[in-house]
């Protein structure tokens, strides 16, 4: 009876343990309490110690630099220049050789099931159309009800999920719709099943308005399922300095710039759309520096791309996106860089000898909920340097590299056939990416 007991105490209370500490003994009976009394008093010295109370683990990274090397310890420093964490070994790096920054045990939860905000270098925020004018999209935090509310400049806005579909592969074939409309117009999709083209004029408590057709309408907010802005309309600013991808515990990912760390905790930032931001320790996720020597596949063009149908559907190479165009995902995870392929494809990239290694995380895209079976391919000069063995919907995600690429001329990434034939075969490959020789 006494380690049930045990277990049932609340190790992270501080508060109320004398009431805890009564009823238990009063449920053990006279013959267990001084054992009982001893355990409890060596359990309530770790929960209330001082230091234990004021530890904040939500402070603890893992470093990454571009030697593949980790390190852990707690951020004291981050710069455009610098990147600094104090542990039992304190180590700082300059920040052109930092790969990325994770925080340790964060937890991570995705924008399935929230609406977001779709911006038009890519980027996606948990944000909730408040208002809309000619200028800007004010846009309130669906997770975090108490931050700030962000204005984004309306050019920068690509499109806004408002009602998310529950299964994964409507939602992706969603989002490719809102983010990828090329009417001239803003489109706006109805939970009746409709389609509305028009221009979208304002938005307010209840309702849109829109010009279609020449005349003013109010759309109620409540019937919107998502809407997609005029593409001729769309723009983005060019990027500044260093950047880095930030994600946050919500599922949104940014494109960030002028990192520092915040006086009073947390990070402070310049998003790529030109708001200043700040964001507590307990909600960041991770931190993917961009340029430098960091080159990602999805940002090269390749040399060749082959898509051979297993009947007759070919489909193309995705960038930033799963093979039918939603977010990348495997598992629980969701990754922000990468390259979605179908089986069977191949895509060749000219490195010119540039390269010291290439890496990637692969597996099959979470959107066949657990379907699908390939093999991944990858050869250096035609010559393969990995194969895997069959990759099925519900095997982990698998680490690639880094695979030594230093004198290759060309890498070529290839998805095989399995079993099935090649159906549901969504094959992802996440944070793919080069880093140059130095």
């Amino acid at each position: 009876m006494l380690p049930a007991l045990v277990m049932r105490w609340p190790l992270s209370a501080s508060a109320g343990h004398r009431d805890l500490y009564t009823s238990y003994v009063a449920e053990l009976g006279q013959a267990g309490r001084p054992v009982l009394r001893v355990l409890l008093s060596i359990i309530l010295l770790v929960c209330i110690d001082p230091s234990t109370a004021r530890a904040d683990p939500a402070a603890s990274v893992r470093v990454q630099n571009l030697a593949g090397q980790t390190h852990d310890g707690t951020l004291v420093e981050i710069s455009d220049s610098q990147v600094t964490i104090k542990g039992e070994a304190s180590a700082d790096w300059k920040r052109t050789d930092v790969l990325r920054i994770d925080w340790v045990a964060q937890p991570e939860s995705l924008l399935e099931n929230a609406p977001q905000l779709l911006l038009a270098n890519g980027d996606r925020l948990g944000l909730r159309p408040e208002s809309i004018d000619a200028e800007s999209l004010v846009g309130k935090w669906v997770r975090f009800p108490a931050w700030a509310e962000v204005a984004v400049p309306l050019e920068t806005v690509r499109g806004a999920l408002l009602i998310p579909p529950r299964n994964p592969l409507e939602r992706s074939q969603m989002i490719v719709r809102l983010r990828d409309q090329r009417e001239t117009q803003d489109i706006f999709y109805l939970s009746n099943g409709d389609r509305l083209l028009g221009q979208l004029e304002s938005l307010g408590k209840t309702s849109f308005e829109v010009t279609a057709a020449a005349a003013k309408i109010s759309v109620p907010v409540a019937t919107v399922r998502g809407f997609g802005m005029n593409p001729e309309l769309t723009s983005f600013p060019p990027a500044k300095g260093n950047q880095a991808l930030l994600t946050l515990s919500d599922g949104s990912v940014l494109t960030v710039g002028e990192i520092e760390l915040a006086e009073k905790g947390g990070l402070r930032c310049r998003a790529a759309f030109g708001a200043e931001l700040q964001f507590p320790t307990e909600h960041l996720v991770s931190l993917q520096f961009l340029g430098g020597r960091i080159v990602y596949l999805s940002e090269l063009e390749p040399q060749e791309f082959v898509s051979t149908p297993y009947l007759t559907r070919t489909w193309p190479l995705r960038r930033n996106q799963n093979a039918v165009g939603g977010p990348l995902r495997l598992g629980g995870k969701e990754y922000a860089r990468g390259l979605g392929l179908h089986s069977q494809s191949l895509a060749t990239y000219r490195l010119n000898k540039k390269y010291a290694v290439f890496q990637a995380t692969i597996g099959i895209d979470a959107v066949t909920e657990g379907r699908g079976s390939v093999i991944f391919r990858v050869l250096a000069d035609g010559k393969p340097v990995f194969t895997s063995d069959v990759v099925r919907g519900k095997t982990p995600a698998l680490v690639v590299g880094p695979i030594p690429m230093k004198d290759v001329g060309q890498l070529t990434l290839v998805v095989d056939f399995a079993d099935q034939g090649d159906i549901l075969d969504h094959a992802d490959w996440c944070d793919a990416l080069l880093i140059k020789l130095p």
